[in-house]
């Protein structure tokens, strides 16, 4: 009989995780969630970039948001989508993410996520379930 080769397995494997983080901390934690195999997808905004993402050094010495390598060191183990959660279609697609979580971060400072319709309040009654 012919082996077959084992798998990896991460212990996170099939964990989803919606990523609103801000600044360093909740970005960090999220990447060791994405490196220990769950599903991470980080939103961040264009008009509102994350402040590390202008922090220094950049790949090739440019300035550039997608050139940080704070950026880079907190999102290699994420996926990425830029909504502007001010906006009626940033709204529906952050929503849809939400749904399809089974985790919520936020780093924000507190009522920033009410101001955007997106506190636990709200989100508890979309995805009950919710962590």
């Amino acid at each position: 009989m012919e082996e077959k080769p084992m798998k990896a397995c991460a212990p996170l494997d099939g964990v989803k995780v919606v990523d609103f983080g801000w600044i360093a901390v909740d970005p960090y934690g999220m990447k060791y969630l994405g490196d220990w195999g769950a599903t991470v997808v980080r939103i961040e905004s264009h008009t509102h970039p994350d402040i590390m993402r202008l922090c220094s050094p950049y790949k090739g010495g440019v300035t550039d948001l997608n050139k940080s390598v704070w950026a880079a060191q907190t999102n290699n183990s994420k996926l990425g989508v830029s909504l502007n959660l001010r906006k009626a279609r940033g709204k529906e697609i952050a929503w849809k993410l939400v749904q399809w979580a089974d985790v919520v971060t936020s780093g924000y400072a507190a009522g920033v996520m009410d101001r955007w319709g997106f506190g636990y309040d709200e989100v508890v009654k979309v995805k009950p379930d919710i962590v």
